[in-house]
């Protein structure tokens, strides 16, 4: 199964309040094409989105970085949001991915809280959202996978 396929075992809550399958539309496949490419030319997978808003692409990369903390053992993933609200919105969004993944996809979990979900060992994968707020974002630990939202409104944006 490839990885977009495999997204489709993630639920979502779609603008109208109803639980789906989240299937990636055309600007969260494109994002995601050009990161798997640049994956497949054996480079580090970075991109900068310059967007409208409620495009989607918090709810993509939150999808792919969970994928990949569920699949790949001792992975470390960071979102960064704006605001304390921004923050917890954010981790909902991948509470809700693990909670309704199937059944026979679901791992063990060391502890999953308010804004962080680790897997249990052996696999030991990490996914958490904090907010920009201070200058020691993300210090301390082995970053594979950053995402960061509504930089330009960060209050340290200027000094990051």
């Amino acid at each position: 199964m490839n990885e977009l396929t495999w997204l489709r075992n993630l639920k979502i809550q779609d603008k109208k309040g109803v639980l789906r399958p989240f299937v990636p539309h055309y600007e969260q496949m494109a994002l995601m094409r050009g990161l798997y490419q640049q994956q497949a030319a054996g480079h580090p997978s970075r991109a900068l989105v310059l967007k409208a808003r409620q495009v989607g692409i918090t709810t993509m990369m939150q999808a792919e970085m969970f994928r990949r903390c569920w699949s790949i053992p001792n992975r470390e993933a960071l979102t960064a949001a704006h605001t304390t609200d921004d923050t917890q919105k954010i981790f909902r969004k991948v509470k809700l991915m693990e909670q309704e993944l199937p059944e026979w996809l679901k791992k063990n979990m060391e502890y999953s809280s308010k804004k962080e979900l680790m897997w249990a060992a052996p696999h030991r994968s990490h996914q958490y959202v904090e907010t920009a707020n201070k200058t020691t974002l993300g210090r301390g630990g082995t970053l594979q996978d950053f995402h960061g939202s509504e930089v330009a409104f960060w209050p340290i944006a200027s000094e990051s």
